[in-house]
């Protein structure tokens, strides 16, 4: 209670030497104060990736296009993060991007079917899927992968 009022009383002055502690600096023994940068060795490990389009015959017959990455992280399997992301180059351009879903184990995998861009598998040589991978520090990889029919 002493404390306290004690305290009270220094704040009602208007003057005070109690630190909050909230300089904007921290002990971390980082001297430049930034944060959240990228170094390689921190990054996504990419082991491999591939992107194929099969004719799916079961229920209903379409093609689809499997996608599926195998990867690690130097800080651990689990902190890559659940949502990333394939995004699907023709020449150079880019024609859509989709969902790669990573869960506790490898591989993280995603799909859609040709019709939904028009990413045909008869022409499936033609294009080419980024995979970029992050992990909950904002640390991102990328490994390219041609498509193929199979």
């Amino acid at each position: 209670m002493f404390v306290t009022s004690a305290l009270l009383a220094l704040v009602a002055c208007g003057t005070s030497s109690i630190s909050t502690g909230d300089t904007g600096t921290t002990d971390s023994g980082d001297a430049t104060g930034t944060t959240g940068t990228t170094s390689a060795d921190e990054s996504p490990e990419i082991q491999s990736v591939d992107a194929r389009c099969y004719y799916h015959s079961t229920g209903d017959a379409y093609y689809q296009w499997a996608m599926e990455a195998y990867v690690d992280d130097p800080q651990g399997r689990d902190t890559i993060e659940i949502n990333q992301t394939i995004e699907v180059y023709r020449g150079g351009t880019l024609q859509a991007s989709y969902g790669l879903i990573c869960g506790a184990a490898n591989p993280c995998i995603g799909s859609f079917k040709e019709s939904d861009n028009g990413i045909l598998c008869s022409s499936a040589s033609e294009y080419s899927f980024r995979f970029l991978i992050t992990d909950e520090d904002g640390n991102t990889s990328t490994k390219e992968a041609p498509g193929y029919q199979g």
